[in-house]
């Protein structure tokens, strides 16, 4: 996924906890729905930052309880098939390669 500079706003960063208590800041970029579970579309702040091609992450968010639990998609088909519906919902935002 190549960055369009001549789109750039505001950049949502979030922080994220994983296991081992070890903080994490990502760059939010987006979320969608698909079958009836919401995906977020991230990118590790620092790769974001400084490189021109990045290589985002799509986390499910499971919520059931008060705080939400974040899952990296590993499958390569479900990955495919959400990042298809990103780009769909947002075609001006990301040229993905």
């Amino acid at each position: 996924m190549e960055k369009d500079n001549q789109n750039e706003e505001a950049v949502s960063v979030i922080t994220m906890i994983d296991d081992e208590g070890n903080q994490q800041e990502f760059e939010f970029l987006g979320e969608t729905s698909y079958a009836g579970n919401d995906y977020i579309l991230i990118v590790d702040q620092d790769e974001a930052q400084s490189e021109e091609t990045i290589r985002p992450e799509i986390v499910e968010v499971i919520n059931e309880s008060e705080t939400p639990v974040y899952k990296t998609v590993t499958d390569k088909e479900l990955f495919e098939k959400i990042m298809s519906i990103f780009i769909e919902e947002n075609p001006d935002d990301f040229i993905y390669v």
